[in-house]
């Protein structure tokens, strides 16, 4: 029955031409046979059969047959000269295949680390003073799932900026000072409602009493509260961010003052650099567990597990560098269940903010990598 049909098909042969393809001439269309089932070959070998072209298996990856674009090197890379027991022959480790950079706004997911990862504070020292534009575009190439935003103003272009670059504006950092009479800017209830439908958080740094002051746990508790309820209509969690020097200094005042505020959309976010800075301990798996699923947030950056020195020089380096072992620290997260985003901590670093950031992301992939393969 298939070779009945197959047979049918005859009557192109006369307008093909005996030794032509399908598309040199008469008909320019492709001609193919499906379903032929078992013995298939040998029926197409027995109807004419030489004249349907069957083109080779389009590959998988890369799409196409296009090749992947790996920042810094456009070439295509393969081995040569490969003998048996080339494997066992070699100390050399080959690293997982880097995953292809996202399409329209993608996020590229990395075995090993499921988390979001996105920079923040990446235009403060940036050489190039990118606008919000070019920073936008300059994340989508190097492979982030988007930013973070510093203070209030420009957020409309920068929500613009990072849509049209089909990433996304995972937080907005906001200062309150639980002294004053006006504790936050009344510009928040104006750009909240801007924020509804996404995965922006406002990161609340909290400064207007001493360093871990207990006693003021009230008002403060009241302020957040006041915000987190301005917030809840656009469905904005707050993440209570500790910074060194200010009212909230460590994680655990901002864990502490989470649980009084007593929402479930109040949470916080743990700054790598600011922890290394104001807890002598380094038993950051602790920390993590307590937070539980308060844990809304978490920065990291390079740094060296000590500096006795004042600044940030060796808290806040370029992710990849310092004596702070970082897989060990992303392993815990991972372990732990943690699934929210993570930024990288980009303030005072000086130069090109992409050399930066490029660095950072091959770190990243690195540490994923190595998550991945249990190490």
């Amino acid at each position: 029955m298939i070779r009945a049909a197959l047979a049918a098909t005859a009557i192109i042969a006369p307008v093909l031409g005996a030794a032509d393809t399908p598309a040199s001439r008469g008909i320019p269309n492709k001609f193919f046979a499906l379903c032929m089932g078992a013995g298939s070959a040998r029926n197409l070998a027995a109807c004419g059969g030489r004249n349907l072209r069957i083109p080779p298996p389009v590959p998988p990856f890369p799409e196409r047959g296009e090749a992947v674009s790996i920042p810094g090197i456009p070439n295509k890379f393969f081995a040569l000269c490969m003998v048996a027991g080339s494997a066992r022959n070699t100390d050399i480790e080959i690293p997982p295949p880097v995953p292809p950079f996202r399409e329209r706004g993608e996020a590229v997911s990395i075995p090993g680390i499921p988390n979001k990862f996105f920079a923040l504070c990446m235009d403060t020292h940036d050489s190039k003073k990118r606008t919000l534009g070019e920073q936008a575009g300059l994340l989508k190439e190097l492979g982030y799932d988007g930013a973070g935003h510093l203070w209030l103003d420009q957020v409309p272009e920068r929500l613009a900026t990072l849509d049209a670059a089909g990433l996304a504006l995972f937080q907005i950092y906001v200062r309150i000072d639980i002294g004053a009479a006006q504790p936050y800017d009344p510009k928040l209830k104006d750009v909240l409602p801007l924020l509804k439908g996404r995965p922006t958080m406002l990161a609340v740094i909290a400064s207007g009493a001493k360093p871990s002051d207990e006693t003021q746990d009230a008002r403060g508790v009241t302020i957040i509260r006041e915000i987190a309820g301005l917030a809840a209509p656009s469905g904005v969690k707050i993440a209570l961010y500790h910074h060194t020097g200010d009212w909230l200094a460590r994680v655990e005042d901002a864990i502490r003052v989470a649980e009084k505020v007593g929402r479930p959309d109040v949470g916080v976010m743990f700054n790598l650099c600011h922890w290394l800075r104001t807890d002598k301990g380094r038993d950051y798996a602790a920390l993590i567990a307590r937070a539980g699923n308060r844990l809304f947030a978490v920065s990291i950056n390079g740094a060296d597990e000590r500096d006795p020195k004042e600044g940030w020089e060796r808290y806040i380096q370029p992710l990849g560098r310092g004596s702070f072992d970082m897989q060990a620290f992303l392993a815990t997260l991972v372990r732990a269940g943690y699934t929210g985003p993570i930024g990288l901590q980009c303030y005072g670093l000086q130069g090109d903010a992409r050399d930066v950031l490029a660095e950072s992301m091959r770190a990243w992939r690195r540490y994923a990598a190595g998550i991945a393969a249990g190490k």
